[in-house]
């Protein structure tokens, strides 16, 4: 459970890291224009391959490339290979986004909670130091508390009761 006092992470990005990170989202964008999106329905009723079924497939193909007079003009066996390279091509991809993108989203929410668990530290603090009268510190507790209007507890009553947020 992270507290003020543990700051695992402590950096920002350097502009020209920022620029870096664009370009090379650029780069694979520009390199994937041909992708495709689908529809929440079209990932629910799309028949999805995996390890035994790419392995039919590879069958199928087979098949399809020795035996074409047997088969329909428009089963092309040059379309479905290129359908099988892709796919396979992409596997990798595919897992190394997945991998980035959770370290992108577990990087953030680690930065927005530290950022947060001391701001919550900084509202408890600055309401200790208006309710010792230490000057200036009604103000900047005055300014913070807007944030908790509203979330229960019986409204101002002079103790800030139900309106604290409780430690996380």
């Amino acid at each position: 459970m992270p507290t003020a006092n543990s700051n695992r992470i402590n950096i920002v990005l350097t502009p020209a890291q920022i620029a870096d990170l664009r370009t090379a989202f650029d780069t694979i964008d520009s390199i994937m224009s041909f992708a495709v999106g689908l529809s929440v329905k079209e990932r629910t009723i799309l028949p999805k391959i995996n390890s035994s079924n790419k392995t039919f497939s590879e069958d199928a193909l087979q098949g399809l490339e020795s035996n074409a007079p047997i088969f329909p003009s428009y089963l092309k066996a040059a379309d479905m290979g290129n359908d099988l390279t892709l796919y396979t091509q992409l596997d990798e991809f595919v897992q190394r986004s997945k991998k980035t993108t959770e370290v992108f989203s577990d990087t953030q929410m680690l930065a927005g909670s530290e950022a947060y668990t001391t701001a919550l530290a900084v509202y408890r603090l600055a309401e200790s130091a208006a309710l010792a009268g230490v000057q200036g510190a009604n103000t900047l507790y005055d300014h913070l508390k807007e944030r908790f209007k509203g979330q229960g507890g019986s409204g101002d009553n002079g103790t800030n009761e139900g309106n604290t947020p409780t430690q996380q």
